[in-house]
């Protein structure tokens, strides 16, 4: 194992970028962490939610903050972000 310094903490594999809701999230769902048979970090995009990201109107002003969210992810030493 290779590892490069730098870093907080080590050890996950994935981050995820997540839409700015709060709700149950069971087993399963892409928001539950124990969905997945290794360590994820997850990254929230403010303001983000299903309304105006999917709605009848969505808000193209929303795609900045989402590179942003995983240029972060990126530079905390993630090289796969969803």
């Amino acid at each position: 194992m290779h590892l490069t310094g730098g870093f907080t903490n080590y050890g996950q594999d994935i981050g995820i970028l997540m839409l700015d809701t709060v709700f149950p999230r069971i087993p399963g769902d892409i928001g539950n962490a124990r969905s997945y048979p290794f360590p994820v970090r997850y990254k929230t995009v403010k303001n983000a939610n299903p309304f105006t990201v999917m709605g009848d109107a969505p808000d193209a002003g929303l795609l900045a903050p989402f590179v942003e969210a995983a240029r972060e992810l990126e530079a905390e030493g993630f090289k796969e972000v969803f």
